[in-house]
């Protein structure tokens, strides 16, 4: 069990001075490593999300004061030095949600959230919960900390810090875990956009909407008798029918300035919603897969000296996993009863509507 002065005295055997008989002990040594203790550990700290420090909190967002494209603001814990993880859960998993970490607070579309993190309060910096190799790279740091107040010797401190490099490599691998994959995505502001791109790329089953609309007579598009609103929450247009009973007639419309054009009302719509397809909760495995698949792509385009090979095997990854999550994502109805002679919807992805570009 670590404790402050055997970690003083493991910086100071570092750096080749005498040990300590305490931590009262007046000594120009045990000054200089009071002074740099705090913030020491506070800088380790911050370097992993290290198991021993980690909290999981809920976070209960207000609506006063919300920056532009959010709805709810969050206060960081007082404790807080760095986020592992920013998410919401759905059944056992943790699903990551569109936020953004600015100053003192993080803004989201929902509440509550969770977050976890790695903490100042006591379970990060009490030394007797401290793990032996996070011990050996907080002592190493000190050394480099005080090492040429106490030796002069500028050379001795770069090697220190080297040392201390070392060190945290290897604690690292022992004492930390990783952060959610889907943090640095979270945090520059990339989510919520391929979300919904890879949304747009087919008729998610998790995301559909099936509504009835009313035509109006104001301003249809030329050669059609009505004119329809779009739904607020839009996304992507799965088929278009008119209910008549168990039958889908075929539609001639027109999608057209956020409106649909159509000869008969009222007109059923199909379509993928943003509400729906934006809650985390309602994703399938396989677009989640899928989703990050996209993102990890995305993010080595933006990257200048990105081997080719390696961008070809994240684009790859992509494309395989939006086919086998389209596969996978299928939709089981009950069989479609059409009108002797209307023109029926194909395996392939044909509309049920004369639109083209739906599928």
């Amino acid at each position: 069990m670590a404790t402050i002065l055997g970690t003083y005295n493991d910086a100071l055997r570092l750096i080749g001075a005498d040990l300590l008989a305490s931590t009262t002990e007046d000594a120009e040594s045990r000054y200089a490593l009071d002074e740099a203790w705090d913030r020491s550990i506070l800088f380790v700290l911050r370097q992993a999300s290290w198991r021993h420090a980690l909290v999981t909190e809920s976070l209960t967002g207000s609506t006063g004061s919300v920056i532009p494209g959010f709805t709810y603001k969050f206060s960081k814990p007082a404790n807080w030095l760095r986020t592992n993880a920013i998410f919401v859960v759905s059944t056992t998993r943790e699903v990551p949600i569109d936020v953004k970490d600015q100053g003192i607070l993080f803004y989201a579309h929902q509440t509550p959230i969770v977050l976890r993190y790695v903490t100042k309060a006591a379970a990060g910096i009490d030394p007797a919960l401290w793990p032996e190799h996070f011990a050996k790279a907080l002592a190493a740091y000190l050394a480099f900390q005080v090492c040429e107040r106490l030796t002069g010797d500028a050379n001795k401190t770069a090697s220190l810090f080297q040392f201390y490099e070392n060190a945290l490599g290897e604690a690292l691998v022992r004492d930390a875990m990783p952060e959610s994959t889907w943090l640095r995505h979270q945090l520059n502001g990339a989510l919520l956009p391929a979300v919904r791109y890879v949304l747009e790329q087919h008729s998610w089953h998790f995301a559909i909407v099936t509504t009835s609309l009313a035509g109006s007579t104001t301003t249809p598009s030329a050669g059609f008798t009505y004119r329809f609103t779009r739904p607020a929450d839009w996304i992507r247009s799965s088929f278009l029918y008119y209910p008549d009973g168990s039958v889908r007639d075929e539609v001639e419309f027109r999608e057209e300035g956020g409106y649909f054009h159509a000869n008969t009302t009222p007109l059923v719509v199909r379509y993928i919603s943003k509400t729906l397809g934006e809650d985390a909760t309602l994703w399938s495995d396989a677009f989640e897969h899928t989703l990050l698949a996209y993102l990890n792509w995305r993010e080595v385009m933006t990257q200048p000296d990105v081997p080719g090979a390696a961008l070809q095997a994240r684009a790859i990854a992509y494309h395989e996993g939006l086919s086998n999550a389209k596969a996978m994502d299928e939709r089981r109805e009950q069989p479609r009863v059409n009108r002797s002679g209307s023109w029926v919807r194909s395996r392939g992805g044909s509309s049920w509507s004369r639109e083209q570009g739906l599928n």
